[in-house]
C-alpha cells in the first residue's frame, strides 16, 4: 500500500487553490486627474488595495520632468523624472502608525471601503503643479464569533490490508459507507475547547480538546497548555494476542505546551492509548486553524494531526501505532463547506502465533459537507 504524505496533498490542495484563485483578472481603473490638452493619467491594478494584496499604480503624462506621489501627512514620498512613475502602495500607505480599521455594518449595510488622500505633482520646464486623488482600501470585516456549532455527512472510501509476518491475511476494500459527525466549538482569545462526535457503520468516536494560554506574548500570540480526551470504537481494532482486529474501544489522553492566536493552535502532547488490554505511550502532534474564529474572518479551516503511540518493549516495540490525517474544510457559501479528509492508519501487534508479528495498514478519504451555525 502507498504511504500516505499529508504535506504532499496539501500543497497540491493549496496549489489549486492559488491557481482557481488567479483565473480572475483583478480589476482595473484608469483616472484622468487633467484633461488633454496634457492629460495627467492614473492607473491602479488592482482598483482597491487589500491587506494581503498592494496596488501597483501608473501615472503617465507626456513631456513631464518629474513624477511625485506623496501621502496626506507627507511622510511617504515616492517621485521619478521623466514621463511615467509606478509603484507598489500597500494598504496601509499613510498610516504614520499601525491602524487596525474594520468594515462597519449600518441599517443592514456594509461599510468596508476606507478613501485615503494623496497628492501627486507634475513638474514640467520647473512649473509643477498638484492633484489630488483618493487611495481605496477595502477594509476587512472583524469577525465577532465565539461559539459554532457544526452538523455534517461524508461518505469514505477506505483500502485495508492485514498482514502476518509479511503473509497476507487480508487485503480488500471495505464497502462505502456513510460517516455523520457533530462538533461544537468556542474560542476567545485565551481559550479555545472542541468538542466532537461522529457516528458510522464501521466505527463511532468522541473527542474533547481543550486549550488556554497562560503567558501572553506579542502580536496576539499566547503561549499556554493543551488537553486531549478521545475515544474511538471500531470494528477494526488490533488487539494483543489476535491474527485479525476486532471491535473494542481505545481512548486517548495527552496533555503538552500549545502556541495559539485567536483560531489557530499548534501542540505536542504526550500522553497514553489504551486499546483495551494494553497502554501504550503516545506522542501526538496538532495543528489547528479555523477561519471562522480569528479576528478577520476566512472560508477555510485545516486540521493536521499526527499521533504514534509505543508499547514498554526496549529497542523495537512489537506494539505500535500511528494515525496520520487531514482535514479541510472549505466555505462554498456562508454557512456551508465541503469537507475533505485523508488520513493513515498503521499499527502492529503480536500474533496469536509467538514470534509473529501482525500488521494494518489502512488509508482512507472522505468527502462530505458541513452546516456551521456561529454566535
Amino acid at each position: 500500500m502507498q504511504q500516505f504524505s499529508p504535506a504532499f496533498l496539501l500543497v497540491s490542495i493549496c496549489s489549486v487553490v492559488v491557481g482557481l484563485q488567479g483565473c480572475s483578472s483583478p480589476a482595473v481603473t484608469t483616472v484622468e486627474l487633467a484633461a488633454a490638452p496634457v492629460p495627467v493619467r492614473l492607473r491602479t491594478n488592482p482598483a482597491i488595495a487589500t491587506r494581503a494584496a498592494p496596488v501597483q499604480l501608473r501615472i503617465t503624462t507626456p513631456n513631464a520632468d518629474s513624477i511625485e506621489i506623496r501621502s496626506a501627512d507627507g511622510f511617504e514620498r515616492y517621485s521619478g523624472k521623466g514621463a511615467s512613475l509606478q509603484v507598489s502602495l500597500p494598504s496601509t500607505f499613510g498610516d504614520s502608525t499601525p491602524l487596525a480599521r474594520y468594515a462597519v455594518r449600518r441599517n443592514g449595510h456594509l461599510f468596508n471601503v476606507f478613501k485615503k488622500p494623496m497628492y501627486v505633482t507634475v513638474c514640467r520646464n520647473r512649473n509643477c503643479r498638484e492633484y489630488y486623488h483618493e487611495l481605496a482600501v477595502r477594509l476587512p470585516e472583524q469577525n465577532r464569533r465565539r461559539v459554532a456549532v457544526t452538523a455534517g455527512w461524508r461518505t469514505a472510501l477506505s483500502d485495508r490490508a492485514v498482514e502476518n509476518s509479511g503473509r497476507d491475511l487480508v487485503s480488500h476494500d471495505p464497502p462505502n459507507h456513510s460517516v455523520w459527525n457533530l462538533q461544537a466549538e468556542f474560542a476567545t482569545g485565551t481559550v479555545t475547547a472542541r468538542l466532537q462526535g461522529s457516528f458510522s457503520s464501521q466505527a463511532r468516536a468522541a473527542a474533547l480538546d481543550l486549550a488556554r494560554v497562560i503567558r501572553s506574548g506579542g502580536d496576539g500570540v499566547g503561549y499556554g497548555l493543551a488537553v486531549h480526551l478521545g475515544g474511538n470504537r471500531g470494528e477494526w481494532v488490533p488487539v494483543a494476542g489476535s491474527n485479525l482486529p476486532s471491535g473494542t474501544t481505545t481512548y486517548h489522553a495527552s496533555v503538552g505546551p500549545a502556541v495559539m492566536l485567536k483560531g489557530v493552535t499548534f501542540t505536542t502532547q504526550f500522553g497514553l492509548f489504551v486499546d483495551g488490554g494494553e497502554m501504550l505511550q503516545e506522542m501526538s502532534t496538532i495543528l489547528s486553524f479555523n477561519g471562522g474564529f480569528t479576528d478577520v474572518r476566512y472560508p477555510l479551516s485545516l486540521t493536521m494531526e499526527r499521533r504514534q503511540a509505543l508499547g514498554d518493549e526496549p529497542v523495537i516495540a512489537r506494539r505500535r501505532d500511528e494515525l496520520q490525517r487531514l482535514t479541510l474544510g472549505i466555505d462554498v457559501v456562508p454557512g456551508v463547506a465541503l469537507e475533505l479528509r485523508m488520513s493513515s492508519h498503521q499499527s502492529a501487534w503480536p500474533s496469536a502465533l509467538g514470534g509473529h508479528q501482525v500488521s494494518l495498514d489502512e488509508l482512507s478519504y472522505t468527502v462530505g459537507a458541513q452546516y456551521t451555525l456561529g454566535w
